[in-house]
């Protein structure tokens, strides 16, 4: 009895060791799993500053979430999230159920818009993103009793706010352009699936970032180098998601 009574002792105190660690390194844990994933979705290089997870508090802030460019383009980055925070449901962590997220805020994102004759960064990190999460989709839907396969996602609220795009062509002969990206406001990601994987979640967000940002952006090279090469109203495609300007950008 003695003994079973000390490896219980034991027992409890490799438990309360563990959680402890894990409560005290949630931040890394969170960084690791960002970075990894992250950086498979986007075929980018995407890397945090630091986490900050209060579970008590039911809260919690990302500092320098920046993603790089895919091969092919030269600026240093597609996306710097300077800040970031967020608001959760610490009942929603321990059930069953999606985790629910009830708020996150993004405050000055800088985004840079690179287009070359044939495409650009943020079109190009889209369709990755999407592909990997249509890929990580499939082998969910195909073993959906594997619970390795992680938790899902319910997202509330999300706003992108007070943010800044920089914008590049060759054609602008290594000068840059500058132009705010608009409020961006989405609502319920994953309420009416039941929760939406982590690569969806980056589908959408950087979906919704990546729209916005480059009909900005084309909208801006039209009117910069449209004044300078005398683009014609033929040049220009309204079909799709935004303006594209063909010929000169290849599309």
């Amino acid at each position: 009895m003695k003994k079973l009574g000390i490896g219980l002792l034991v027992l409890v105190l490799l438990v309360g060791g563990g959680l402890y660690f894990l409560y005290e390194n949630l931040g890394i844990v969170v960084k690791m799993a960002v970075e990894k994933y992250g950086s498979a979705a986007t075929q980018a290089s995407v890397r945090l500053d630091g986490v900050k997870i209060d579970i008590p508090g039911g809260a919690g802030s990302i500092a320098g979430f920046k993603v790089g460019n895919p091969p092919g383009f030269s600026t240093p980055a597609a996306l710097l999230l300077s800040e970031i925070s967020l608001k959760f449901d610490k009942a929603s962590l321990t059930s069953d159920g999606p985790i629910i997220i009830d708020q996150i805020i993004i405050d000055k994102p800088a985004v840079t818009y690179e287009r070359t004759t044939t495409s650009g960064n943020l079109e190009t990190i889209q369709k990755n993103a999407a592909a990997y999460a249509d890929k990580m989709g499939a082998k969910t839907s195909s073993a959906p009793s594997d619970k390795k396969a992680g938790r899902k996602l319910i997202i509330k609220d999300l706003v992108i706010r007070d943010g800044q795009i920089a914008i590049s062509q060759t054609a602008l002969q290594g000068r840059m352009l500058s132009a705010e990206l608009p409020t961006i406001h989405l609502r319920n990601i994953g309420e009416k699936s039941g929760g939406a994987t982590p690569a969806e979640v980056i589908e959408e967000v950087l979906g919704a970032i990546t729209s916005s940002a480059s009909r900005i952006g084309t909208k801006e090279l039209m009117s910069a180098v449209g004044s300078v090469g005398g683009l014609v109203g033929d040049q220009i495609d309204t079909s799709g998601t935004g303006k594209k300007l063909k010929g000169l950008f290849g599309q």
